[in-house]
C-alpha cells in the first residue's frame, strides 16, 4: 500500500463489482470513500482497525451489499467516461 494515492483506482474496480472497500485515510482515498457509507477508512498501518471492518463485512451480507451498493453508485454517477466527457464540456464552456 501506499501513504498516497492519486485516485485509488483499485476502489473504483471494486465498487464496479459492488464490493465494499477499505481505505487508508491518505489524499486521494478520502476524496473517493465516505467512512461507513461507500467504504471505510483506517489508519495506515493500523492492522488491528483492518481486521475488525474486514471481520465486520465478513459477519453482515446486508452491510456489504449496501457499502457495496453505494460504491458503485459513487462510480457509476461521477467517473464514468460519459460523466468526465459532461465535466470537460462544462469546463471548455465556462471558458468560451
Amino acid at each position: 500500500a501506499s501513504k498516497s494515492e492519486s485516485f485509488g483506482l483499485t476502489y473504483s474496480e471494486a465498487w464496479l463489482y459492488k464490493k465494499p472497500v477499505i481505505g487508508a485515510f491518505c489524499v486521494g482515498v478520502t476524496e473517493l470513500i465516505e467512512d461507513g457509507i461507500n467504504g471505510y477508512l483506517i489508519p495506515f498501518g493500523d492492522k488491528g482497525m483492518l481486521s475488525e471492518y474486514i471481520v465486520k463485512l465478513l459477519a453482515n451480507k446486508d452491510l456489504r451489499d449496501k457499502i457495496g451498493t453505494n460504491g458503485y453508485h459513487k462510480v457509476m454517477n461521477n467517473y464514468t467516461w460519459q460523466k468526465r466527457l459532461e465535466s470537460f464540456n462544462k469546463i471548455i464552456e465556462s471558458i468560451k
